[in-house]
């Protein structure tokens, strides 16, 4: 590998960790330095970022989810005390 792709490389991967502990709920983040581990050929680092990310990413689709049903609820109880 040419040094200066591999000096850019260490380099981005480096970023992505300072992101990553910038704001340890970044899946993208995580998915990014898999990619870019995943390029390096660290490839059983590469998967654990993966599911790292997964996990992030469903867990906060359950609590999108968790905001629409409190917001349907909240809306629904004031339709409630408006016809009351």
């Amino acid at each position: 590998m040419d040094k200066n792709i591999k000096n850019k490389a260490e380099e981005l991967i480096k970023d992505l960790i300072q992101k990553i502990d910038n704001n340890p709920y970044d899946a993208q983040a995580y998915y990014n330095l898999g990619v870019a581990l995943n390029d390096a050929h660290s490839a059983e680092q590469a998967e654990e970022l993966f599911k790292k990310a997964l996990n992030i990413f469903a867990n906060s689709k359950k609590n999108l989810h968790l905001c629409i049903m409190d917001w349907e609820m909240y809306t629904i109880l004031i339709l409630c005390t408006i016809k009351l």
